[in-house]
């Protein structure tokens, strides 16, 4: 049985890749020449990652569901969410934002890099959540709905894979920055090129 996060990026991935560490799988979690294996449809490298690992978080696990659905019978399949879309999307503007360079981030969602899309961030985030919903509809045993920031934790996550509550505290991963917070950033990536900019100019 594998356990895998199906989750998008900036839904409580880490989060979940600290618990299942913590309850004992060999787990596997982002990892740069996976996911380019994954981007040039290398099923073998999949495969082989898959027989080699207990459990798996992050991209491109989202995409695979179906496929380590068919390869592994009787896997766990556990959907992270935030508590609505908006929060999602602010929170991988920031994360993509921070990591321009990365392009793996970007394409991962469907995104030329340097150019947030937030309807596109929104719907993909929607759509993905309504289709892992209704592939597992009939298997409610199989699927595990998840969301850290309504108080979520050990309780309902063990319970679904069998395994007795740690002693070990729940490890939030990361926290998201709240609205005031956001606004903050927001203003000040908007203020910092312009003030770059002016000194560029009286330099020259």
């Amino acid at each position: 049985m594998k356990v895998v996060g199906i989750g998008f990026g900036k839904t409580g991935t880490s989060t979940l890749a600290a618990c299942l560490r913590i309850l004992g799988y060999r787990h596997k979690t982002w990892d740069k020449s996976f996911y380019d294996s994954y981007a040039a449809g290398d099923m073998a490298a999949i495969d082989a990652t898959l027989d080699a690992y207990d459990s798996f978080d992050d991209w491109p696990w989202p995409a695979l569901y179906r496929h380590v659905d068919a390869r592994h019978p009787g896997s766990r399949f556990i959907l992270t969410l935030r508590k609505d879309p908006e929060t999602f999307v602010r929170s991988l503007r920031t994360h993509t934002e921070r990591r321009s360079e990365k392009t793996r981030m970007w394409h991962a969602y469907g995104m030329k890099p340097g150019r947030f899309d937030v309807d596109l961030a929104r719907r993909r985030y929607t759509e993905h959540t309504d289709a892992v919903r209704a592939y597992f509809k009939d298997r409610p045993q199989d699927l595990l709905e998840i969301c850290w920031e309504t108080g979520e934790g050990w309780e309902r996550l063990c319970e679904f894979l069998g395994r007795a509550v740690p002693e070990t505290p729940f490890p939030h991963a990361y926290a998201t920055p709240d609205d005031a917070e956001y606004k903050r950033q927001e203003r000040l990536r908007r203020w910092l090129p312009r003030f770059v900019r002016k000194l560029l100019t009286r330099a020259c």
